[in-house]
């Protein structure tokens, strides 16, 4: 008989559903070596600033402090849709678990060959040292357990895959 409150609900768990299978079938594939990675020269520089962009003005919304350093005109050969979808997930989860108030900054650098993406952001109740946990699947940090929240605890798991995709590396630390 039309559209409902009842039809609503159906519909967004159902569209959340189908999100959460692509996630994982797209997970289960990199885990396995089955992620083709699509690899191009691109610029990392200018992928990151993009992505950040869009976060920086989700955070001031939420009345946290957002700062960048990214070091200009780094060239990089990888899947620049799943490196850009590696900055999304760090800068998503900074936003979502950074408390009132508070900061986060992010860097780009390159020294050598080595380039790193690092992000730092105020945290509560997290002990010091580093935190492997972060990155298992269906993790959420004990604040994000309430449905105020929004996510399904896969995304630093996929982060992981994505780094380690492109022979690189992702830690967690306090």
């Amino acid at each position: 008989q039309g559209e409902s409150k009842w039809t609503k609900g159906i519909t967004g768990q159902t569209e959340r559903l189908a999100t959460l299978t692509k996630e994982l079938v797209a997970l289960a594939r990199m885990d396995e070596g089955g992620a083709q990675l699509v690899t191009e020269e691109f610029s990392i520089s200018e992928t990151v600033t993009e992505i950040l962009d869009a976060f920086s003005l989700m955070a001031e919304q939420k009345g946290l402090t957002f700062t960048s350093d990214i070091m200009p005109d780094i060239s990089f050969k990888g899947d620049k849709s799943m490196i850009a979808k590696l900055c999304s997930i760090m800068a998503d989860n900074a936003v979502k678990y950074t408390p009132d108030g508070g900061h986060i900054s992010f860097r780009l650098t390159k020294k050598g060959k080595r380039i790193t993406l690092s992000s730092e952001n105020t945290a509560e109740d997290v002990t010091k040292g580093a935190h492997p946990e972060l990155f298992d699947r269906f993790r959420r940090g004990d604040s994000s357990h309430s449905s105020d929240t929004p996510g399904y605890g896969i995304g630093l798991s996929m982060a992981q895959s994505i780094a380690s995709a492109h022979g690189g590396r992702i830690e967690a630390f306090s």
